[in-house]
């Protein structure tokens, strides 16, 4: 998928970290449908990169992303 875009740090207000602002644009192959059928099943852009900051931040505040891997789940 063509696509360009930047990524901006700047201080938060209040002295309170830090803001990532992203700016992205892209095309995606196969016009309408493909977007429709990407919204459908969840692997739109703007999903796919709001899970991807989640995992950033996770990443800069902890030094590893959270998952239930390896744990228990109480259910057979």
């Amino acid at each position: 998928m063509e696509n360009s875009g930047f990524v901006k740090f700047v201080p938060a207000p209040g002295d309170r970290g830090t803001e990532v602002h992203v700016t992205m644009e892209y095309k995606i192959p196969g016009g309408q449908v493909t977007a429709t059928l990407a919204k459908l099943t969840g692997e739109e852009p703007e999903v796919q990169l709001t899970d991807e900051l989640h995992r950033f931040k996770q990443l800069m505040e902890a030094g590893e992303i959270a998952t239930t891997e390896g744990q228990p789940s109480g259910r057979k």
